[in-house]
């Protein structure tokens, strides 16, 4: 058994509250009335549901622009070029794009860049 006094509420003395309802004497029917009215006074939504953003359908490598005026003026041979550049560090890769006038290349991978400096 249970140690201890245990306390019994009785139904006439404990007054249930509903939910929502203003602590003044307000009735049911004068509380649903003044909700009413406040419904009334608020207005109208806006919402427009959208769909998210698509992802691009091209690869990233695409994306990169060439200038023709500084890709023109490099004629550095790729035959000369190309074992160097599986030397260099990826930061020494972008930088060598920067010099050149690519535009996109600090999104690209390693590999991707190669490519790049390569054409």
């Amino acid at each position: 058994m249970l140690a201890g006094p245990t306390k019994v509420r009785e139904a006439s003395k404990v007054k249930a509250r509903q939910r929502g309802m203003p602590n003044s004497g307000q009735t049911p029917q004068n509380y649903a009335q003044h909700s009413a009215d406040q419904k009334l006074t608020r207005p109208p939504s806006n919402f427009v549901k959208r769909t998210p953003i698509p992802s691009p359908s091209s690869p990233r490598g695409i994306a990169v622009q060439i200038t023709s005026e500084l890709s023109a003026a490099t004629s550095i041979s790729p035959a000369l070029e190309s074992p160097k550049l599986e030397e260099m560090k990826l930061p020494e890769l972008k930088e060598l794009a920067k010099s050149r006038g690519f535009r996109g290349y600090s999104k690209l991978k390693k590999c991707e860049l190669l490519e790049l400096l390569r054409s």
